[in-house]
């Protein structure tokens, strides 16, 4: 496992704290860790080797196809035999935080004359079209970056293309640097930038394992709370990556349990819309528009920027509208208050939410009840008291912004053999530790 870098800086201002893990922070991180085991999130080796295979095929048929649109364009044998196509992947399979079944976002760059819209969309579509090995072939050409999609022996692909200056793609290519971009349009550059962003994100956390680990629980939590979607104007997968990336560079030594806490804790308190930057913006003498609010005014309009790290820089959630912003702020206020129970009583009470609303067939109106599992490490029978982030936790829910007139919430302590059978799924309780309890929080509005 990587170390932490003690004596280099990371992110645009200074760390907030350089304290590194205590033996209770270790045994905690190895318990998230074995959480996210047990929540099936990771994918298997077989699954991985087969990764790899089926992108070492893909790379061949894309070089066999640039071939063919090299002697079609009339090159002679020797510039056939040098043409060349590179891959390159980016999204969660680049940063290391993909799951089971999840697509491999994946880049070709080919030479100048190979182009986009005929050689791309019509000659490789239709190569692919005609494998065994591939299903569920699409294009889609209303993205922010064009793709085409399809299934190769089961691995989900979305292939994207850029074309790069030089007559002959070398081998080796090194799209990370600036020169790159040298004589390619907008579209190309947005192409070639899906890998540049996740090539300096990862170069930008002080730990990329602590990283990825708490990047794969903040991406799990989000979609268990509904506000991981960049097309409903809630945060994609680069925006949530540098979001976790910031926290670690403001805690540089921390480990994935002290890092998950202080990633609510940052964003409760973040002042939107200052934005979220891993790096400085610096000026390039190529002439691509960056994100600048003093230069361009549509920039101002942004209420969550999340500016990625790699030229030209761009705001990663300019979806985000004045309601989703307040969604998720609500989500890391709820997040925060979690950890704060943990914290208020010196880490001697773990607690569990589990995201899933329930409803009691036998109450009447409309009404939601979540549950949040309680279990002491004390062994020494001493009481602890959570009335204090009780009491806050309800103030907070009361001043929500969709709070309205009729509206009620009610907490309440509940022991586990007391839980209603609804909560679990076959209907029965199974045998567990008698020292879990669970606080109840239930939501209800008189009014409808």
């Amino acid at each position: 496992m990587a170390t932490s870098k003690k004596n280099s800086r990371h992110g645009v201002t200074k760390p907030i704290s350089l304290v590194g893990p205590s033996e209770s922070d270790l045994l905690r991180t190895e318990e998230l860790n074995k959480l996210l085991v047990d929540a099936g999130i990771y994918e298997s080796e077989d699954e991985s080797i087969k990764r790899k295979e089926v992108l070492a095929k893909i790379e061949q048929i894309v070089i066999i196809w640039v071939k063919q649109i090299t002697r079609i364009r009339g090159y002679d044998d020797h510039m056939v035999q040098d043409a060349n196509a590179a891959l390159f992947t980016f999204g969660s399979y680049q940063l290391g935080v993909h799951g089971p079944g999840a697509s491999i976002d994946t880049l070709c760059v080919g030479p100048c004359y190979v182009n986009q819209d005929d050689d791309f969309f019509l000659g490789l579509h239709n190569i692919l079209h005609e494998l065994k090995e591939v299903a569920e072939l699409q294009q889609v050409l209303d993205y922010h970056v064009p793709v085409i999609k399809f299934k190769f022996d089961g691995i989900s692909i979305n292939l994207v293309y850029a074309s790069v200056s030089p007559l002959v793609v070398p081998h080796g290519l090194d799209i990370f640097e600036d020169t790159v971009l040298y004589n390619v349009d907008e579209p190309t550059a947005r192409s070639l930038t899906c890998c540049r962003d996740v090539d300096q994100i990862l170069k930008h956390v002080p730990n990329v394992e602590h990283f990825r680990t708490t990047l794969r629980c903040i991406r799990f939590w989000a979609k268990k709370r509904g506000v991981y979607s960049n097309v409903t104007g809630f945060l994609g997968g680069v925006s949530w990556a540098i979001l976790v990336a910031r926290v670690c560079q403001l805690y540089p030594n921390a480990v994935p349990s002290m890092l998950v806490s202080r990633f609510f804790r940052v964003y409760t308190h973040w002042r939107w819309p200052n934005p979220v930057m891993l790096c400085d913006i610096q000026e390039k003498e190529l002439e691509f528009a960056s994100w600048d609010p003093r230069k361009n005014p549509e920039d101002r309009k942004h209420h969550m920027p999340i500016i990625t790290p790699a030229y030209p820089y761009m705001n990663s959630s300019s979806n985000v509208s004045i309601s989703t912003l307040g969604v998720m702020i609500e989500q890391f206020l709820f997040g925060n208050k979690i950890c704060e129970i943990e914290r208020d009583t010196m880490r001697m009470l773990q607690c569990h939410p589990y995201p899933h609303a329930y409803s009691d067939p036998l109450k009447q109106g409309a009404h939601k009840i979540f549950f949040m599992g309680l279990q002491s490490r004390q062994s020494d029978g001493q009481q602890l008291d959570i009335s204090g982030s009780v009491d806050e936790f309800r103030h907070m829910v009361n001043m929500c912004m969709f709070w309205k007139p009729g509206m009620d919430i009610y907490v309440s302590h509940v022991r586990r053999k007391k839980i209603p059978t609804y909560v679990f799924p076959d209907g029965y309780k199974s045998s567990r530790d008698k020292s879990v309890e669970s606080v109840e929080a239930s939501t209800s509005n008189d009014g409808s």
